[in-house]
């Protein structure tokens, strides 16, 4: 596959090495390395050599550092002004040699001083994983956090046996934080986090865990955490309304110790999420609603839902096609322009759908007669925002923008050409070079 995607000059890429490094095969990542172009920038010590601990055996881990590190020439820590690894191969593109490493450090050395060794080696699935472990120690690695919090935290992320890996590495003297009780709500292991809450005798000062458990989906964890007194309120239930999870939710309002307020908020989280009946069962309880509701469900394309808070009288918003333009979806979008009779703002449902690179919700727009401008929304502005909008936005793709124009968006080139210095993205290039050549007619 990697020389199929080679000879159709599938372009190169630092990720390459990353997930070839995750992958743990020996021959993919030697085939890579002696293959990698000249000039290639590869983030070694932040990427590359963590995963290799996370995904290759402590085998492999050894012969590719001792074997390539003098190639790759990792740079050393705050090299180039800005304490971001650089790595590069040299001129001869190939791998050999000793275990040098770039700037006259040893292969050893390198490895001792790459931030997140540990922490991978501990979340890695390789059935060594605790020798490796021990002979990246033995080198001198350390915990990121100097306690050994992020450690555990990894461990307790790794399925089946992140109890056995936890309470191994903390006989070792690291650190139970937190962070691993996140890890394990986040997973929903139980039984990691009833080792925490219990064994390790973990105690849990705030509601992140809760609201990490909450917004899985784990009940049987938020029941466990609240066991044991541990925070939770506001933040879980709008995260569990959000994922969905009617179990969850049901749960955290009866109980009449948690803070659980059935608020228009929390019927906008639930719009957000995949479940109807989360939503009426929220109605049925109480909860109030307005327009933002409404927006939400159709931002998120839901059909169903939007139909049936129109049939329950939720407020009306004002821009709801526009929020389904966002969505993607045309069958929502229609139905509430032909159906339901909702006027197109103008301009903006080119915008939404634009940005995203839609091109049927574009063609459906302009089917429905949606115009460019109007009260407020003077010519050529939605064409400057779709080139760029500030802080870094990424715009409408160029191909987009070639489709707006030639569907009769109003255009002032100048002010394209000024939002195009706020473009971001890799085609920001392409399309300035595009924007210029436009004005020159």
């Amino acid at each position: 596959m990697c020389e199929w995607a080679l000879a159709c000059s599938c372009p190169w890429s630092d990720e390459v090495f990353r997930i070839a490094a995750e992958g743990g095969d020996l021959r993919v990542i030697e085939w890579l390395l002696v293959r990698k172009p000249t000039g290639l920038a590869l983030p070694v010590r932040e990427s590359f050599l963590p995963s290799l601990a996370r995904g290759c055996s402590q085998q492999v881990l050894q012969l590719i550092s001792s074997t390539y590190l003098n190639v790759l020439k990792p740079a050393k820590d705050g090299e180039n002004g800005s304490g971001r690894d650089v790595g590069y191969a040299d001129d001869s593109g190939g791998g050999g040699g000793g275990g040098g490493g770039g700037g006259g450090s040893t292969a050893a050395a390198v490895l001792a001083t790459t931030p997140g060794m540990l922490e991978a080696a501990a979340a890695s699935q390789s059935e060594d994983w605790k020798e490796k472990f021990l002979w990246l120690e033995a080198l001198g690695s350390s915990a990121d956090d100097h306690e050994g919090g992020t450690v555990t935290a990894a461990a307790a992320a790794v399925l089946p046996d992140a109890e056995d890996r936890l309470r191994w590495l903390h006989q070792r003297g690291y650190k139970i934080t937190a962070t691993s009780a996140v890890a394990a709500a986040r997973t929903g292991n139980l039984s990691v986090l009833s080792y925490l809450l219990t064994e390790a005798g973990l105690k849990l000062d705030d509601d992140e865990a809760a609201t990490t458990a909450a917004s899985h989906g784990h009940l049987a964890m938020l029941q466990l955490l609240y066991s044991h007194q541990c925070p939770m309120g506001l933040a879980a239930l709008r995260g569990a309304a959000r994922g969905g999870f009617l179990d969850v939710v049901q749960w955290l309002v009866d109980e009449p110790d948690i803070y659980a307020p059935l608020d228009v908020a929390l019927l906008e989280n639930a719009a957000y999420g995949p479940s109807l009946e989360l939503l009426m069962w929220l109605r049925s309880r109480g909860c109030p609603w307005d327009g933002e509701v409404l927006h939400a469900a159709a931002s998120m394309g839901r059909t169903d839902m939007v139909t049936w808070l129109f049939e329950g009288g939720c407020p009306r918003y004002e821009h709801v096609a526009a929020s389904a333009a966002r969505s993607g979806c045309v069958e929502l979008l229609e139905w509430l322009v032909r159906v339901q009779g909702y006027p197109l703002t103008p301009g903006w449902p080119y915008y939404a759908a634009g940005c995203e690179g839609d091109f049927a919700t574009l063609e459906c727009l302009r089917r429905l007669g949606c115009p460019w401008s109007g009260p407020g929304i003077p010519g050529g502005v939605v064409f400057a925002r779709a080139v760029g909008y500030g802080n870094g936005c990424t715009g409408a793709p160029l191909e987009v923008l070639q489709w707006f124009l030639a569907a009769g968006c109003p255009v002032d080139w100048e002010a394209a050409a000024a939002a195009a210095a706020d473009r971001q993205g890799p085609d920001v290039e392409e399309v300035k070079a595009w924007i210029r050549g436009r004005i020159r007619r």
